[in-house]
């Protein structure tokens, strides 16, 4: 992720994960979503987008403080420290005709469950979190999910796709 320059744009988010009672859940978000007149609350991760004068990197860390203040230290750690699931998905923008980046980071919490929990403190964006059991299921069939999520819908999707396929 580091490798990536500006000048591609994109997506970039965090999902949370945790182990508890030996059943891992990822943690999601409802937030708040507007374009336009259009406007409600979508179930969604932890991200921004990127522009294409933007590295993926750098736009991370803004987007951490920004959405989930309260918890940006403890993921900035797990992040460095390497203790997450990195999934970039290459798609290309139609109007530009180039070449744009999806990433989503699945982040381990578990050992700083305790601590996070305790000091939760929710942004006007993100009006609460949620653990989801099985992700990509939740994923596959909710139909209100923010625009970072729908790229991990579609990684979903043509992963499945390719395993019939074998």
């Amino acid at each position: 992720m580091k490798a990536i320059q500006a000048g591609h744009g994109g997506y970039i988010c965090i999902i949370p994960k945790c182990t508890v009672d030996d059943k891992t859940y990822h943690i999601l978000c409802d937030t708040f979503w507007q374009k336009n007149e259009k406007s409600g609350i979508v179930v969604g991760d932890l991200g921004v987008g990127v522009k294409v004068s933007e590295r993926p990197y750098d736009v991370l860390y803004n987007g951490i403080a920004k959405k989930l203040p309260s918890w940006s230290e403890v993921l900035t750690f797990q992040i460095e420290s390497g203790n997450t699931e990195m999934y970039s998905i290459e798609y290309m923008h139609i109007k530009r005709k180039n070449v744009r980046y999806a990433i989503i980071i699945m982040v381990d919490i578990t050992p700083f469950l305790r601590t996070l929990d305790q000091v939760l403190d929710t942004t006007k964006d993100i009006r609460d979190l949620k653990g989801y059991e099985e992700v990509e299921r939740s994923i596959l069939s909710t139909t209100n999910l923010s625009y970072g999520l729908e790229y991990y819908r579609e990684y979903i999707m043509c992963y499945y796709a390719s395993q019939k396929n074998i």
